[in-house]
């Protein structure tokens, strides 16, 4: 049997059905992996203790199983089942010869990776992962879908091998400091924090307010969630510890980076110290004493914030944001779905719906007011940046767990709207200096989304230069393959009619693929020529919607803030690709989604 302790709390609510997950106990277990997890068994333990038996069922059975995770009685323990990780050697000599350059590169990870195996140094190691993670990331795809999934391929590959690198290592030598980390620590933030962080990117999931303040030590429900509304730290649950990290002023700084979090300035003579992070055992504050609880808090209160110059209206409309999504979007997403008759297709489609209308009226549009009219200097806008930022991890971690339920799995629909999700954060990241700063007056604001209409302008603008010819081809293709579909006449077969047609119907087909083959390659370049105005998902974001398409959004509604943009898909390869029917599938996008008519809402 499971773990079988009586439960802390009575969460189950009679009106759902016996198989629903309350989303604070899915939202706990989503992303525990047995591959990186450090104490994932123990954690897991502690968690079915804590539980009902129904909500021990339905975790087990929807959640744990499809991941090949069972209890298993004889031993008391959760044990994985499934297949170990595919070894990096064996990634790596499965690259193929098309793709020599990231071969070449990828060989001389596994030459380091010996070496890396047998540093104790928590320095070095911070310095292998970072250097080589971040030399994957710059691997040249050369704008090719299938070397981007080699490239992600090898990319997760390293973080599993790296991960049972850090497991199984005996010897980790930390550096004197002030905090008290030792090896447990600093394994389990190596695994649990950046290495998955850098493996999950947008859905990594932390801890937000409402979170903390029900946690049941005071410590952590009334101080820390405080200290957290004030100064946007980021608070992560691990398998054994919880880590508390302050935000990233830099735009280009990862806050969940290793050599960060270990970082320790003295100030004033060694009595102070800044410092980026702090870790509790959320074991031991049960019986731990004023001196244990002190220490923490004296550490979070040393994480470098900017929180001392922001004015409280623009801390308290963060709050409202967090609260919209809390009561109002994540019950759209996870509160049971009643049939009643109706097809659940329909029932999924109309959730989606409601959802993006509250999203852009409850934050999006909120968003540009606080951004043109609440933040008043450089510094708030950072810390407005910086809410947004977290709130929209939050908003992509949730939707992925809704996305997992069995109803969802394969939705079209619900894709469709997760891809657009996490485009309009990438688009946050990439267009930061043309929103979050301090504009003196609306003309810059309408200049910046004037640019941002630039991409899709042009990409009508070729289109539009060349559907009149491609239409001319396509009727000539038309007739002539109308002509060869009827029976011959005596005439036509002496005079081989029908060959001269074939050799005509080929010449034109070469036309219209010649024209094709370039608007195609036009799309394909839209990412270079529109760096920050247009997002390539598989390329910006690493969201692949599938081998043979590329995804490209374009941003929507008031400078790219009070709408979600729109996706435009196109086929691999070109020769796949219809100038025609794009032409219509893009005018109809273009009219649903009212890019043109968007500068005239400006108020």
């Amino acid at each position: 049997m499971m773990p079988t302790s009586a439960p802390t709390h009575t969460a189950e609510r009679p009106d759902y059905p016996k198989n629903y997950i309350p989303y604070p106990l899915r939202s706990q277990v989503t992303q525990v992996n047995p591959h990186l997890d450090v104490f994932w068994q123990d954690y897991l333990y502690n968690l079915f203790s804590n539980i009902s038996a129904q909500d021990r069922r339905n975790i087990a059975e929807q959640i744990l199983a499809p991941n090949q995770i069972f209890w298993n009685s004889e031993i008391k323990k959760f044990e994985f089942r499934g297949e170990i990780n595919v070894p990096l050697e064996n990634i790596v000599a499965s690259i193929p010869a098309n793709a020599r350059h990231i071969r070449i590169f990828a060989e001389k990870i596994l030459i380091h990776f010996q070496t890396f195996k047998t540093y104790n140094s928590v320095y070095q190691i911070a310095d292998f992962l970072e250097n080589i993670l971040g030399q994957i990331e710059q691997l040249d795809a050369k704008n090719n879908l299938e070397y981007q999934l080699i490239k992600q391929k090898l990319y997760s590959g390293f973080i599993y091998a790296a991960a049972r690198v850090i497991r199984e290592k005996k010897d980790l030598e930390i550096p004197e400091n002030r905090r008290g980390l030792n090896a447990s620590i600093v394994k389990t933030f190596i695994n649990e924090v950046f290495l998955k962080q850098q493996l999950l990117g947008y859905w990594f999931k932390t801890m937000r307010n409402r979170q903390v303040a029900q946690m049941s030590h005071p410590l952590l429900s009334q101080f820390l969630c405080r200290e957290q509304k004030i100064r946007q730290l980021e608070i992560v649950r691990a398998s054994k510890y919880l880590f508390v990290i302050g935000p990233a002023i830099e735009s280009d700084v990862n806050p969940f980076a290793l050599r960060r979090f270990l970082r320790e300035e003295s100030l004033f003579s060694n009595e102070h110290v800044l410092l980026t992070g702090a870790a509790v055992n959320t074991a031991m504050l049960v019986n731990a004493d004023a001196t244990y609880l002190a220490r923490f808090k004296l550490q979070v209160e040393n994480i470098i914030t900017i929180e001392s110059t922001i004015n409280q209206a623009v801390i308290e409309f963060l709050t409202e944001l967090e609260l919209a999504h809390e009561t109002e979007l994540l019950p759209l997403l996870f509160d049971p779905i009643e049939l009643s008759g109706m097809q659940i297709d329909k029932l999924i489609k109309e959730r989606l719906q409601q959802y993006e209308h509250i999203l852009i009226k409850q934050i999006l549009e909120p968003i540009e007011f606080a951004v043109r009219r609440v933040a008043r200097n450089a510094d708030e806008q950072e810390y407005l940046y910086i809410g947004v930022r977290q709130l929209f991890g939050n908003i992509l971690s949730t939707f992925k767990d809704f996305l997992s339920q069995p109803a969802l799995l394969l939705n079209e629909n619900a894709e469709h709207l997760f891809s657009r999700l996490v485009a309009y954060a990438t688009f946050l990241e990439k267009r930061r200096e043309f929103i979050f700063v301090c504009f003196q007056n609306n003309y810059q604001w309408d200049a910046n989304h004037d640019l941002l209409q630039q991409p899709l302008h042009y990409l009508n603008q070729i289109i539009q230069a060349n559907i009149r010819e491609n239409d001319y081809l396509d009727t000539q293709i038309h007739e002539l393959e109308e002509q060869l579909e009827r029976k011959a006449s005596f005439m036509e077969k002496m005079f081989k009619s029908n060959d001269r047609i074939h050799i005509k119907l080929e010449e034109l087909r070469k036309q219209s693929r010649k024209i094709a083959r370039q608007i195609h390659q036009d799309i394909f370049e839209l990412s270079a020529r529109f760096p920050v105005d247009v997002v390539d998902l598989a390329f910006d974001s690493l969201l692949i919607l599938g081998e043979n398409e590329r995804h490209y959004a374009f941003a929507a509604g008031r400078n790219g803030v009070t709408r979600l943009p729109m996706i435009v898909s196109i086929p691999e390869n070109p020769l796949a690709f219809h100038l025609g029917d794009f032409n219509t599938f893009l005018q109809n996008k273009m009219e649903e989604n009212q890019v043109y008519d968007e500068l005239a809402d400006i108020s």
